[in-house]
């Protein structure tokens, strides 16, 4: 079972760290909007966005685990790799480089397989903010041009935008996915005591589950 504590102390100390990188890069672009410090904003804030979303992907994993709903796919995915076979029979595995926003798509779909209730909505503002914060850092990470380096105050508050919209996003749906695991829990503590107790019905549904997993 996920634990809530190891949860708040992986914010309280990676993500803290994230987080305060971002805050000092945009307290020196508020001081000084040079080019620079514009660029260093959306450097840091992609890094912190491509930090939170490991744990993203890590938490939802577990949940997936511990709530006994494995999928292999999902897991290669989440692997970022593929593999190929060759004429001779041979198994190759091989990196698959997904792009930040598709695996954030990618973990919430599981989420939502592992949570039903979770009613997310891409359509907002932030999740567009972000996508196109995205673009902005790859745009100055291969620059091909001079213009390519430069970003307007508005792209930075673009990527402020992004970056708020997701550190409000990720821990409610990390918290949605834990009380699910905390339901799934509380039933099954439950049909565990109807069994010591000689429930006849929990008796006669654990024979069956017995029997599924020996075929």
């Amino acid at each position: 079972m996920a634990d809530d504590k190891s949860d708040e102390q992986m914010w309280d100390t990676f993500v803290g760290k994230l987080a305060f990188d971002v805050q000092r890069t945009l307290n020196r672009y508020e001081e000084d909007h040079m080019e620079s410090n514009k660029r260093d904003v959306v450097r840091t804030i992609v890094a912190a966005i491509e930090g939170i979303t490991w744990i993203y992907r890590e938490h939802v994993q577990e949940i997936g685990v511990n709530l006994q709903t494995s999928n292999s796919l999902y897991d290669l995915a989440f692997s970022e790799k593929t593999y190929s076979i060759s004429d001779k029979g041979d198994l190759k595995m091989r990196p698959n480089f997904i792009p930040i926003t598709s695996m954030i798509r990618l973990i919430t779909n599981r989420a939502k397989e592992l949570c039903p209730q979770l009613d997310i909505d891409f359509s907002a503002s932030g999740w567009s903010d972000l996508q196109q914060t995205i673009l902005i850092r790859n745009r100055i990470t291969h620059p091909k041009a001079r213009s390519d380096l430069k970003i307007s105050q508005n792209e930075v508050q673009t990527a402020r935008n992004g970056f708020f919209w997701f550190i409000s996003f990720v821990p409610d749906v990390m918290g949605q996915t834990n009380q699910s695991l905390q339901k799934y829990a509380k039933t099954l503590t439950s049909f565990i005591e109807d069994l010591k107790s000689g429930d006849s019905e929990a008796l006669k549904l654990y024979k069956y589950i017995e029997s599924m997993d020996n075929n």
